[in-house]
């Protein structure tokens, strides 16, 4: 099945569909595809688990591409104990972003996010990846994509969302090269789990590209563990 993904197609001006594969039947893929192209979608992606191995054949035999490989990681928190470090000391403050902040923020968007799928994927333009991120940081402070934004000026932010059953997610975390290697990003990442702390959150989860080593690297130091692994296909039809 095929799914329109809206928010992406009337953003970049392009059909874009998101494939949900059910069963490994060739034939019925064919047919999605066959449905998708003549209802005018432009690309397709998909996304899997690591370990499905039948999954990924069937989308690698049928023209899918690679575009991403994600790390998904998860911090365990005790309530009770806050369960958070000792914040380090840094000297420029960590506050909730608004409104006001918005120009900044979209502005910074621009070079933040460069190793994620959509600088890579031959679909997207670097036009187009730009555009997403200024759009999804501004809808985060917004509240439409995110329940709070936590900003270092002119530094760089992080977005957190409270999800069902005590699970919170890191979805969006970027910190200019000036500001790495200093405790900006040790901080921020404090500073959300502060908050998923006191708003009731057992598990932070957060995810990465596998090809992005230092920041594989940042979560396992900040006590993250790996919880699984997917597989992003694209197709443009």
């Amino acid at each position: 099945m095929i799914r329109e993904l809206v928010w992406d197609s009337t953003l970049l001006g392009k059909k874009i569909g998101r494939l949900t594969i059910t069963a490994a039947s060739r034939a019925t893929l064919v047919a999605d595809l066959k449905r998708a192209a003549s209802g005018g979608f432009a690309y397709v992606t998909c996304k899997v688990q690591g370990h499905d191995e039948r999954i990924i054949r069937l989308l690698e035999s049928s023209g899918f591409y690679l575009s991403d490989i994600g790390i998904t990681w998860q911090k365990d928190i005790d309530i009770l104990s806050g369960g958070i470090c000792v914040e380090p000391q840094t000297p420029e403050t960590i506050r909730i972003a608004d409104e006001h902040d918005i120009p900044e923020i979209r502005k910074m968007s621009r070079s933040l996010f460069t190793q994620s799928r959509f600088y890579h994927d031959p679909f997207f333009s670097k036009r187009d990846a730009d555009t997403i991120y200024q759009e999804w940081a501004e809808n985060s402070v917004r509240k439409g994509a995110a329940d709070i934004v936590f900003y270092l000026p002119n530094g760089g932010f992080i977005t957190c969302c409270k999800k069902a059953r005590g699970i919170g997610e890191i979805v969006l975390i970027g910190l200019r090269p000036m500001f790495r290697r200093r405790g900006y990003g040790t901080k921020m990442v404090h500073t959300a789990l502060q908050w998923f702390s006191d708003n009731r959150v057992r598990n932070v989860r957060v995810r990465t590209q596998a090809k992005n080593i230092s920041a594989m690297n940042f979560y396992l130091k900040s006590g993250f563990m790996v919880r699984e692994i997917d597989i992003v296909y694209g197709l443009i039809l």
